[in-house]
């Protein structure tokens, strides 16, 4: 699979209707889901054609109802030549999540700005990227695929013992929470929860063999695994080990997930874009299990 320099995975990881302001905030009424709607009103709040009051109410309705998708029209208006557009957008991106896909945007956003308060909440939007809640990532995570934590501990240093893997996990978090909201790109989001699970994939193998030693896996795997090793066996190998698919039934949701990307990598050229919301919504479903059996099995 095919990536940008800047998205290269860990070893072993591989509509049509008008534009109008009426005819996006009369959607919903028609039936349009939460998000589409959200997607509905960033294209006005996008276009120049409206006024900046306007455009700057709706960018707040947006920011209300979908963060990932108020995140990603601030990206694209925090250049605006209305004052109004970019304040909003550059307070829309200081206080939501983001991943370091919007790195090298921001960046040049912040050499371009000319206004301390602006290159002030650029800088905020920049540090929570660089230097990310690693709590938040858990919480991101079990929203994305809709897991209730039911009493178990979501305590990032237990379900993920080392700091190198907590590192990944934490990376490839943010970039599926981000994702998941661009429907135009859903290849990009199914890449990030192929990583994701993978990732949750070698945290139960490791607890698995540290307990019971004997699931499938060479003791010189297990060194691969840990050190993230070029030549470690895949997740999606490990995770299609009988041994282990005994053990753990919902290691195959992986498969699912790589058959998702795989398709996703296929269609990628624009003029062969068959993927959409649906893929994402498939993919999210396809990570929930992961999730979950990881929180159970990586209890104390």
């Amino acid at each position: 699979m095919t990536t940008d320099v800047a998205d290269e995975m860990p070893a072993g990881h591989r509509s049509e209707e008008g534009d109008g302001v009426l005819a996006a905030i009369s959607a919903l009424n028609a039936g349009e889901s939460q998000v589409a709607h959200a997607v509905r009103l960033a294209r006005v709040v996008r276009s120049t054609e409206e006024e900046a009051t306007e455009r700057v109410e709706l960018l707040r309705r947006v920011l209300a109802i979908d963060s990932r998708v108020a995140r990603q029209t601030g990206l694209d208006v925090a250049s605006d030549p209305e004052i109004e557009v970019r304040s909003a957008a550059l307070g829309v991106l200081a206080s939501t999540t983001g991943s370091e896909d919007d790195l090298a945007r921001l960046l040049s956003l912040a050499a371009d700005s000319r206004q301390p308060e602006h290159r002030a909440l650029l800088q905020v939007a920049i540090d929570a990227i660089e230097n990310p809640d690693p709590h938040e990532s858990i919480a991101l995570l079990l929203r994305l695929v809709d897991v209730q934590p039911a009493g178990r501990t979501v305590n990032l240093e237990t379900l993920v013992p080392l700091q190198m893997h907590r590192s990944q996990l934490i990376r490839w978090v943010s970039k599926a929470w981000t994702r998941a909201a661009d429907h135009k790109q859903p290849a990009r989001f199914l890449d990030a929860a192929l990583v994701v699970g993978g990732l949750v994939v070698d945290q139960v193998v490791l607890r698995a063999s540290s307990r019971s030693g004997d699931v499938g896996v060479e003791p010189r795997e297990i060194e691969q695994i840990t050190y993230s090793l070029r030549d470690r066996p895949s997740a999606i190998q490990l995770a299609g080990r009988p041994a282990l698919l005994g053990l753990f039934p919902w290691f195959a949701a992986l498969a699912e997930l790589d058959t998702m990307a795989r398709v996703g990598a296929a269609v990628r050229r624009p003029r062969m874009s068959l993927l959409g919301a649906s893929d994402i919504a498939g993919a999210t479903a396809a990570l929930q299990p992961l999730v979950d059996g990881w929180l159970t099995v990586m209890q104390d």
